[in-house]
């Protein structure tokens, strides 16, 4: 994931370079980055809660097995299923929002790579014609940058989105 990240940052450097971009603002490959240590630290946390939950969860079992009380033993069951549950559905959202910001990165890529295809085909003709030319080919960069920019940012939204998710799944 780092990998895919650090392609991120570096296709996303390259791309921006002819952007002017507004100093408090971050880069795609800063939100990318982010919203990736984000998400680990949500995920590292709440897999440690459920975590937490199971394993108490499985203690009161055991206590309630080895003092032989039927009802405490049954409640302690289904706390286990509702906890082994919960870390179940923190796991699948955890997946999900990692595969979201793989897509998104990807698709990220993929537009730099676009972007870079059609910069080199703009500078050879900028160089064979007017400057009115020049000025549409830099414009295209731009629009085209901005797409890239778009779909990162969207990638780090959707990340956000999934947090968001996972911390839904453990106030359940």
């Amino acid at each position: 994931m780092k990998k895919l990240a650090f392609l991120a940052v570096m296709a996303s450097a390259l791309t921006f370079a002819a952007c002017n971009n507004n100093a408090k603002q971050q880069t795609a490959g800063e939100q990318v980055d982010n919203a990736i240590d984000s998400l680990d630290r949500s995920v590292n946390k709440a897999e440690s809660e459920m975590k937490e939950k199971v394993d108490k969860a499985q203690k009161e079992l055991d206590e309630a097995i080895a003092r032989g009380d039927k009802k405490a033993e049954e409640e302690a069951r289904k706390a286990l299923d509702e906890a082994k549950a919960a870390w179940a559905k923190t796991k699948e959202a955890a997946s999900s929002a990692a595969q979201d910001i793989k897509q998104g990165v990807d698709n990220a890529v993929e537009s730099a790579k676009s972007t870079a295809q059609d910069v080199k085909d703009k500078t050879k003709e900028a160089a064979n014609k007017t400057e009115q030319n020049l000025n549409q080919a830099k414009q295209d960069v731009k629009d085209a940058a901005h797409g890239a920019k778009q779909d990162v940012k969207n990638a780090a939204d959707k990340a956000d989105q999934k947090m968001q998710n996972v911390k839904d799944a453990l106030k359940k």
